[in-house]
């Protein structure tokens, strides 16, 4: 199970770091690795805090082995709703272009909360009943 999470954690890292390099139309700045901001939220304390720092050590894994210097921030939901939105709201504060996380379906919306009308979500979760405009879910 951790060798699946950890291969799907460095696929998706390896997808969002390639589209960073390119321009969605002449008009826009090209997104690069320095100037865009992930945030990523995941339960770093809690009952699932192993699971979310096996994820973290897989997203560092995937940043560093692109050779980037891609601006990744972690914050930690400690797995549940409340945490989910304070991490929202760090992340925000953060200025974050991309919001990967957070692990649980049920903590979406709160995250959502916190971050306002920023940045998509793409969550770790399988839950498609949690996918809506702007939340994605990939698990």
């Amino acid at each position: 199970m951790l060798r699946f999470v950890r291969t799907a954690l460095v696929s998706l890292m390896t997808l969002v770091l390639s589209g960073c390099g390119s321009s969605i139309d002449a008009g826009t700045d090209i997104l690069t690795p320095r100037n865009t901001k992930v945030a990523v939220l995941l339960p770093l304390s809690g009952d699932l805090a192993s699971l979310g720092a096996e994820m973290r050590n897989a997203i560092n894994l995937a940043v560093a082995d692109q050779g980037t210097e891609l601006n990744v921030q972690f914050f930690d939901t400690q797995g549940v709703a409340n945490g989910a939105q304070s991490a929202g709201a760090q992340a925000r504060s953060f200025g974050a272009g991309l919001v990967l996380g957070p692990l649980i379906g049920a903590n979406i919306a709160p995250a959502r909360a916190g971050l306002g009308n920023g940045p998509a979500i793409v969550a770790f979760s399988n839950d498609v009943t949690k996918a809506t405009p702007g939340n994605y879910v990939f698990g």
